[in-house]
């Protein structure tokens, strides 16, 4: 199948496009609904420290820091969305206030000395095979 070096660079683009698979169907879901969510990378960036936290200094199993990486995200998504429709907002009134969230949380991560500050996250083994992105994959694709 995939063979050498060239099996590290396609593991690398595939995980790339299962990322933006998720982050396209992130926009998909709140722009259903007529409501314009821009702060997709703000949810996927906390749901990736916490995998990455439950990983490194937890020592929690690859596939359960997944799905409470995904879990964690999804609750503040659904957070933000629910309190910009339980006070009305719509259009660039919800997109302004989605944007200021994703820049608070920005902020925040970059700030914080637990997950690294501005340096990141240090000696994260990859773990990430082709299984488990081709399950991840259909996994978020079935339940669209």
């Amino acid at each position: 199948m995939l063979l050498g070096a060239n099996a590290d660079h396609a593991l690398h683009v595939f995980g790339g496009l299962v990322i933006f698979v998720i982050a396209a169907l992130g926009h998909y879901l709140p722009l259903s609904i007529n409501m314009l969510d821009v702060a997709i990378a703000g949810y996927m960036g906390i749901g990736a420290y916490t995998s990455a936290v439950l990983t490194r200094n937890f020592g929690a199993p690859f596939s359960v820091a997944l799905v409470a990486g995904g879990l964690v995200s999804a609750c503040f998504a659904l957070g933000v969305d629910y309190m910009g429709a339980r006070v009305k907002l719509k259009g660039f009134a919800f997109a302004i206030v989605t944007i200021g969230f994703a820049e608070i949380t920005r902020v925040i991560l970059l700030n914080l000395e637990y997950t690294g500050g501005a340096q990141g996250f240090r000696q994260i083994m990859p773990e990430t095979t082709l299984p488990v992105l081709v399950t991840v994959l259909l996994l978020v694709i079935a339940l669209f």
